[in-house]
C-alpha cells in the first residue's frame, strides 16, 4: 500500500521535468524557475479537501482520551469492509494485561516515563537507529542526485535545455513501476532484501550513468538508475517505520527522516554541485555508487528482517 500510494510522488516527479521543459527555454533566465515555483503552489488548493475527508488516526486520538471519536472512525471503516464483502468481521481480541500488543505496546510503568527519544538510544533500539540513520541517508542521496543533477548532467554531455527536461522526464517515469516491483518485492522476499538487491542495483547503474557517454546507454542506465534508485524509497519509509513500537514510532521516524533529510536531502545539492564543479560527471556518480554500498552495508550488518512480524514484538 506504502508503495502504490508513494508512487503517485513519481507522477510529480515526472510532470514537473516535463512542464520545466515547456516553461523555462522561452523565459527569461531569472523568471523561468520563478514560474514552476508559482505552479507548484496550486497543491494548496487540495488543503481543504485533506481537512474535511482525511481521517485522524485513531491510536493517536484513543491515547489522548478521545475514545469517541477513535471509535466512531474504526466502526465507519469496519462497516465499509463488511458493506464490500458482504460478511461480518470477527470480534475484536483483547489483548491480556502485560500484552505487548496493546496500544502503549506493553510497557510497564518505569519504561513508559522515560523519554521516548532516551529509548530510542538504548538496547535494542540503538542499533536499528542507527542503521535507519545511515540508510535513510545514503539512499536519500540517491534520490536527490538524480531528482535535482540530471538535467544538469545532461546539458553538460551536450544535450539541449529542453531535450535535457525531457529525457529527465522519460529517466524518472521509470520510478513509478519500480515502486510497483519493489510492492511485490518486499511482500514476495522481505523487506531487507529488497533494500538491498534494489539499492546494489542502483549503485552499479549509477556508476555506469557516470562512465558511459553513448546517449542510448546513459539513458538506459538512467531509467535503471531511476527504477531501482527511487523504487526503494517507500520500502525504506515502511521498514523505518517497522522498527519502532507504536509508542515511540512517530519519534523514531521523525528523527530518521529529519536527519536522512538533512545529509541526504538539504546537503545532497551543493555537495553534488561541489563534485561536479571539481570532478566532472566521472566522480559524482561513483560518489553516488559509493553511498549506495554504505547503505546496503549498514541494512546488511546491522538490520535485521521485519516482514510478517508483529511491530510490538520487534
Amino acid at each position: 500500500m506504502t508503495a502504490v500510494l508513494d508512487s503517485f510522488l513519481s507522477v510529480g516527479y515526472f510532470a514537473a521535468p516535463l512542464i520545466a521543459s515547456a516553461v523555462i527555454p522561452g523565459m527569461a533566465q531569472d523568471m523561468g524557475w520563478r514560474v514552476l515555483f508559482y505552479i507548484g503552489g496550486f497543491p494548496l488548493l487540495f488543503v481543504p479537501a485533506l481537512l474535511k475527508w482525511m481521517p485522524e488516526s485513531p491510536r493517536w486520538l484513543a491515547v489522548k482520551g478521545r475514545t469517541f471519536e477513535a471509535d466512531a472512525i474504526v466502526s465507519r471503516l469496519e462497516h465499509d469492509i463488511e458493506r464490500r464483502t458482504g460478511g461480518q468481521l470477527p470480534p475484536p481480541r483483547f489483548a491480556a494485561k502485560g500484552d505487548t500488543g496493546n496500544i502503549d505496546g506493553g510497557a510497564n510503568r518505569s519504561t513508559r516515563q522515560r523519554s521516548r527519544y532516551t529509548q530510542i538510544f538504548q538496547r535494542p533500539y540503538l542499533k536499528r537507529t542507527v542503521m535507519m540513520w545511515v540508510a535513510f541517508s545514503c539512499i536519500l542521496f540517491i534520490f536527490y542526485a538524480i531528482q535535482t543533477y540530471t538535467p544538469t548532467v545532461l546539458i553538460q554531455q551536450g544535450n539541449a535545455k529542453a531535450t535535457a527536461f525531457l529525457l529527465t522526464a522519460i529517466i524518472v517515469i521509470a520510478s513509478i513501476p519500480g515502486k510497483y516491483a519493489a510492492a511485490f518485492a518486499v511482500e514476495r522476499f522481505g523487506r531487507k532484501a529488497t533494500l538491498i538487491w534494489f539499492t546494489g542495483a542502483a549503485a552499479v547503474a549509477a556508476l555506469l550513468f557516470g562512465l558511459l557517454h553513448n546517449p542510448v546507454l546513459t539513458l538506459s542506465c538512467g531509467i535503471i538508475l531511476a527504477f531501482f534508485g527511487i523504487g526503494v524509497d517507500p520500502v525504506i519509509k515502511i521498514y523505518g517505520a517497522e522498527q519502532y513500537p507504536t509508542r515511540i514510532r512517530e519519534t523514531g521516524i521523525g528523527l530518521f527522516e529529519g536527519v536522512g533529510r538533512f545529509f541526504g536531502g538539504a546537503l545532497a545539492p551543493f555537495i553534488m554541485a561541489f563534485i561536479l564543479a571539481r570532478g566532472g560527471v566521472p566522480v559524482s556518480y561513483f560518489f553516488v555508487t559509493l553511498l549506495a554500498l554504505v547503505g546496503i552495508g549498514a541494512v546488511a550488518l546491522l538490520g535485521t528482517e521485519t516482514k510478517g512480524r508483529t511491530i510490538e514484538h520487534g
